[in-house]
């Protein structure tokens, strides 16, 4: 499975809305060079991944691979103030049973 949730928006209770890139996110793994360490096998670290549609999958496809790494799932471009409250809408759009994708919101 690929992993297909989109987050749609950030917005305060203002109406102000953020935008959150999800592209060209910083920090691959071939980039930090994990492989050459970690997997002694592995010949061509800069192989791993080439052409991979969505690069946030490789969140949820490696993360339990290395317990002191972290990946960004978007980029919040704009201020953040502070004592304001914010909603994420995320919309859900993998359903293993088959179920049309659902949005939900979470302050």
């Amino acid at each position: 499975f690929i992993f297909s949730d989109v987050i749609l928006k950030l917005q305060s209770k203002a109406g102000e809305e953020l935008t959150i890139d999800t592209e060209n996110l910083p920090t691959t793994f071939h980039s930090l060079n994990l492989y050459k360490n970690k997997f002694k096998n592995n010949n061509d670290p800069t192989k791993q991944w080439v052409n991979f549609e969505k690069q946030n999958s490789r969140v949820w496809y490696q993360v339990e691979l290395f317990s002191d790494f972290t990946k960004n799932y978007g980029r919040i471009s704009g201020d953040i103030k502070k004592n304001t409250e914010y909603t994420l809408t995320i919309s859900n759009n993998w359903h293993p049973d088959g179920q049309d994708s659902d949005t939900v919101s979470k302050s």
